[in-house]
């Protein structure tokens, strides 16, 4: 019921990850471990739903009606322990729109966002390209995990930061920041008055031994300066079909965004999206239950296939999502040249870490997100690659 082995042939399909390769890397047979989707086809229940849909003929306007926010808060309410109302909540076409709105609508040109490096790339896109002053509070990478610098952060605040874009489970890193995180920050968020979005897409990718805290949901005097932006996209694979939501609890301030978003027409989205919304909250926790097994597995396969064989590279190992943070600093190769020498000696696109801040410079990031099968072969070309670098030294 569950087929995660099936391999799907997504060539020819308009695919970011698999159609763009030779634009990307450079190579249009290079072996696609990049962009964050994943090579699994969507729940059966999602696909027969949009098919239902798709039967009707009739594809005119559509409405986000209650049952697209119950479905939302019933999920969350089960995995997350987060009692979401109906009110707080409001679509958005995806989580970067709602990125790029909120610092419009919460900030002044000029004004100062931050983002903690390094971090999912568009974060730097949506403050730079509406014309905010770009702030940068470096993670702390130590024993191969990262944590923030609230003292660093404190002083970022002092200065006049207006808000934060906060990356919770954390991108490329795979960190799920703990209660005693949260609260820490939103203690700095309250006595600074900053404004925190916290970006959750990767909250239902958690692994067993960690739990996702959503950030609107502490204590109530933090809700004013908290702003959740959730999708089932990465969850279900239904990134292509741009279906998010939006929580702020605080009433004035979801006034304020909501406002802007119904201003510049950012509040329709597609029927088979919300179809698909509705069908992975309300029917498909058993696919995601059976999911989460199969990427720790892969997850575990990773980290140990660097460990024992090639611990020159070191792992993070992800606490949550499918994608595997590899410190190459030791290859002792500039990014360009790292990069190279995963497409060319090995035959794999990865994420050069360049792309998310100064501070993932020697990084790559790879996506386990696919088949085992093609997951060994494509690790064993990177051990040959490494044995025969290691083999000319």
């Amino acid at each position: 019921m569950y087929d995660f082995d099936k391999i799907t042939n997504r060539e020819n399909t308009a695919s970011v990850k698999w159609d763009n390769r030779q634009e990307v890397f450079g190579d249009s047979n290079v072996f696609p471990m990049w962009v964050a989707d994943m090579d699994f086809e969507a729940p059966a229940c999602i696909v027969e739903a949009i098919k239902q849909r798709a039967n009707h003929c009739i594809y005119g306007y559509s409405l986000h009606t209650d049952s697209y926010y119950e479905a939302f808060a019933g999920w969350v309410a089960k995995k997350q322990d987060w009692h979401v109302e109906r009110d707080w909540c409001f679509f958005s076409p995806g989580i970067v729109p709602a990125l790029a709105v909120a610092v419009q609508t919460f900030t002044k040109i000029w004004d100062k966002v931050l983002v903690q490096t390094p971090v999912y790339n568009p974060f730097f896109d949506v403050v730079e390209g509406n014309k905010r002053e770009l702030v940068l509070n470096p993670l702390i990478l130590s024993e191969g995990r990262y944590y923030i610098d609230f003292e660093a952060l404190e002083s970022e605040f002092r200065k006049g930061v207006k808000m934060m874009l906060f990356c919770n489970p954390h991108n490329p890193g795979g960190r799920v920041w703990t209660r005693e995180e949260l609260l820490r920050l939103a203690e700095l968020s309250l006595q600074y008055k900053v404004v925190v979005v916290s970006d959750e897409i990767h909250g239902d990718l958690v692994y067993d031994e960690h739990r996702h805290i959503p950030y609107a949901s502490l204590p109530e005097q933090y809700l004013p300066y908290s702003i959740v932006c959730q999708s089932p996209s990465k969850t279900f694979n239904i990134a292509g079909l741009n279906s998010s939501i939006v929580i702020i609890p605080d009433a004035s301030v979801r006034h304020q965004m909501k406002s802007l978003m119904e201003t510049i027409h950012l509040c329709s989205g597609n029927i088979f999206g919300t179809v698909a919304f509705k069908t992975a909250y309300n029917q498909c926790g058993e696919w995601h239950s059976n999911l989460m097994h199969y990427l720790k597995a892969n997850r575990d396969l990773v980290c140990d296939f660097f460990h024992r064989r090639h611990p020159e590279i070191e792992v993070m190992k992800p606490e949550a999502g499918f994608l595997a943070w590899l410190n190459c600093r030791a290859l002792n190769m500039n990014d360009k040249d790292l990069n190279r020498f995963f497409v060319e000696k090995a035959g794999v696109g990865l994420s050069a870490g360049i792309m998310y801040g100064t501070d993932g410079s020697s990084f790559m990031r790879l996506n386990f997100g696919l088949n085992r099968t093609q997951l060994v072969e494509n690790l064993d070309k990177i051990s040959m690659a490494l044995n025969g670098l290691n083999a000319n030294k």
